[in-house]
């Protein structure tokens, strides 16, 4: 019974500490918009054929 005990206890200790609250970090327009050409520019250069699954246009 004890084991149980002490089992719960560090449970919900690693569940209310364990975790740090780090969806306070906003990003500003100018660094969402170099995320965004970074990630199509290795798209594009990175996979094989970007359009396989799309047409250019949408």
């Amino acid at each position: 019974m004890k084991f149980v005990l002490l089992f719960a206890l560090v449970c919900n200790i690693n569940l209310v500490f364990g975790q740090q609250n780090v969806a306070d970090k906003k990003f500003s327009a100018p660094e969402l918009k170099q995320d965004i050409a970074f990630l199509k520019q290795q798209i594009f250069n990175v996979h094989t054929n970007p359009y396989s699954e799309l047409t250019p246009g949408n």
